[in-house]
Formats: C-alpha cells, sequence, structure tokens
C-alpha cells in the first residue's frame, strides 16, 4: 500500500521527493509485522504448552490408585474441576487454534512438532474427558467398599468417643479429692490422647 503511493509530489512551486520516507515506512512496516508475529507465535507458543501441562497433570490425577477416602476425594475434586472447566476448555483452545492459524497466514515459520502438538490439543481434551467418565465409573464401582469401610470406621470412633468420655469423666482431673498435681497431671494426659484422636 505505501509503495502504491507515486515517488514525487508538486504542489505548486515545491516538488516533494517520497521514496525515502516511502522506503523509511516499508522498513518500519516489516520490522512492526516481524515483531508482532515473534510475539504472537510466543504468546500461542507459552499457552499451548500451558495447556498441555494441566492436561498432562489432571491424567495423572486420574489415573492414580484410590485406595483410601483421600483418594476418592482427590479424584472427586478432579471431575468436578473438569466439568466446570468443560465450556472454558473449548474457549481456551479455540484462541490458540485462532492465533497459529494467523501465524500461518503470514507465512510465519512455525516448528512441525508446534503444529502437531496444535492438532493434539482437542484430542488430549476428549482423552481427559474419557479418562474423567472411566474414573467415575471406578468410584462407583468401589463405593460399595468404601461406604461399608465408613460405616465401619464411623460406628468404631462412636464407640472409641463414649468410652474416653467415659473414661474421663471417672478417671479424669475433676474427680473429687484429687490432688491439684494429680489433676493437672490427668488434664494433661487426657489432652495428649484427645489430640491423638483429633486427627
Amino acid at each position: 500500500e505505501i509503495m502504491n503511493l507515486p515517488n514525487r509530489n508538486v504542489i505548486g512551486c515545491i516538488g516533494l521527493e517520497a521514496t525515502p520516507v516511502k522506503e523509511s515506512l516499508r522498513t518500519e512496516a516489516i520490522a512492526w509485522r516481524s515483531q508482532f508475529a515473534n510475539n504472537l507465535h510466543h504468546q500461542a507458543k507459552e499457552e499451548m504448552a500451558s495447556f498441555a501441562e494441566y492436561m498432562k497433570e489432571v491424567c495423572l490425577k486420574l489415573d492414580r490408585q484410590v485406595s483410601d477416602l483421600d483418594d476418592v476425594r482427590e479424584v472427586m475434586s478432579v471431575l468436578r474441576t473438569i466439568r466446570e472447566k468443560e465450556s472454558e476448555i473449548d474457549m481456551m483452545i479455540g484462541p490458540i487454534e485462532d492465533k497459529y492459524a494467523l501465524l500461518r497466514n503470514y507465512d510465519v515459520y512455525v516448528e512441525k512438532t508446534e503444529l502437531e502438538s496444535l492438532g493434539e490439543l482437542r484430542v488430549s481434551w476428549k482423552k481427559v474427558r474419557e479418562a474423567g467418565a472411566a474414573s467415575s465409573d471406578k468410584l462407583s464401582e468401589l463405593q460399595g467398599g468404601f461406604k461399608t469401610g465408613l460405616k465401619k470406621a464411623v460406628k468404631a470412633f462412636v464407640y472409641d468417643a463414649q468410652e474416653f468420655r467415659t473414661n474421663f469423666v471417672e478417671n479424669g482431673p475433676m474427680v473429687q479429692g484429687l490432688a491439684p498435681m494429680d489433676a493437672a497431671d490427668r488434664l494433661s494426659e487426657y489432652k495428649r490422647l484427645f489430640a491423638e484422636r483429633k486427627r
């Protein structure tokens, strides 16, 4: 567009030579385009790497062995995050793809591995959703065993709490006729026992 402007303009008795200005503007435009392309490429590459790392972390969390309630809680948290971010993920992939399309339109060199990674973004997201569904099914299968274990643990806790309370009332620091030092010792002992149960 700049190069299509006339090289010389005559206004009355003044003649303006535009060639040096045109060359300078053309050089600046090329430099600006190159810098913009580099910045866009860097930003797109970082976003894609961040997204790929997020997918990898989620897959690792979903693939972990579920052996206790803490593992169940962790997997459930990941599944909840996947459901919440499902619409966001599509909005994250689209702009990354758009940036790479813009780079291709302006013939900016992009490594083949980057383009392959770009093509795998939607596939990896699909794999994460499938892994989430498989983990959800696995949790459903394990639910009965954990429920039984939880009921047993709650019964044992209730029994232990009742025993602790009865023992505290009968043998604790508030027993009639107990010396102050003995009461302080018993109080310290029951505090320690309570702290163990609290964990």
